[in-house]
């Protein structure tokens, strides 16, 4: 007699037992978890669509603040690339055009303030660090650094040779490298190989741990180092955060500060010279 599916059954243990419930409840279970699935991937799907398509609309602005910083219209070009920072995008090159936009626009102030965020994400980008120092020549104040030594000086012009992500991208390619030079030294049986694998795993090595090094101190840098740039004409710092505390020197807009402390809408601040106090926070816009 042919079955229906109600009536399949299966055995076990020398008994015969209804398989559908079973099957059922796998098929109702799967169902479940099949539309929770498409769920999240509609999901993935719409946020990856909306990203795209903000991605698309801001470098269609980009090129159209471009054209128009081509064209010598100014505002217009910084209105369209603040739009896109509004956006919650960011990029050397974004801040860099900006810090010219300003530049073009006779705004020191913030042309310092945006050569300095294009460098803040990619320290080797050579025209913001070109542009940055002359705009510093035609500020008021000039400060005399506190000169380091020169192995200081010289390790951290190399680690700012690169951003911290590709120091990174870096230090994970010598690992690779390193790793695999040491199995070939204890595979291989040649003597030559495997004097040419050890001293090569070994330069490898070494060259890694400097490059772990530099990309840990450019992500310390970015994320420790707060600075900020005078936007104020003229500011005078005092001995503590109080208006009526003791005045201790002048610093004029474009100068930048070191940020220490921050207490009671009062920043302590040290300029590079070494020299320490107090301004308002309102004189001032962080990096």
């Amino acid at each position: 007699m042919k079955q229906t599916m109600s009536e399949i059954n299966i055995k076990t243990d020398g008994k015969m037992v209804k398989a559908l419930p079973l099957v059922s409840g796998l098929f109702t279970k799967y169902e479940y978890m099949k539309m929770r699935l498409n769920k999240h991937k509609s999901f993935l799907f719409l946020i990856t669509l909306l990203f795209t398509m903000i991605l698309q609309v801001n470098a269609s602005v980009y090129d159209e603040a471009n054209k128009l910083y081509a064209e010598s219209n100014y505002d217009l070009a910084l209105e369209k690339y603040m739009t896109i920072i509004q956006s919650g995008q960011e990029s050397t090159d974004l801040y860099y055009n900006i810090g010219n936009t300003y530049f073009k626009l006779s705004d020191l102030p913030a042309a310092i303030l945006y050569y300095e965020k294009a460098l803040k994400l990619d320290p080797s980008n050579t025209d913001a660090v070109h542009n940055l120092e002359l705009t510093n020549t035609m500020i008021k104040d000039k400060f005399e650094e506190i000169p380091s030594l020169f192995f200081e000086k010289w390790w951290n012009n190399l680690s700012d040779t690169m951003s911290s992500d590709q120091w990174t991208t870096l230090f994970l390619f010598l690992l690779v490298l390193t790793v695999a030079l040491f199995v070939v030294y204890f595979i291989s049986r040649q003597v030559r190989v495997k004097r040419f694998t050890f001293w090569s795993a070994i330069v490898a090595l070494v060259l890694m741990l400097h490059s772990l090094g530099f990309a840990y101190q450019e992500y310390k840098q970015y994320v420790d180092q707060r600075a900020a740039i005078v936007f104020s004409p003229s500011v005078t710092v005092k001995a503590s955060p109080s208006a009526t505390s003791t005045s201790i020197f002048v610093i004029h807009e474009g100068a930048k500060v070191k940020l220490l402390e921050n207490l009671n809408g009062w920043y302590k601040i040290k300029i590079p010279d070494g020299e320490t106090g107090w301004l308002k926070k309102e004189t001032v816009k962080e990096i």
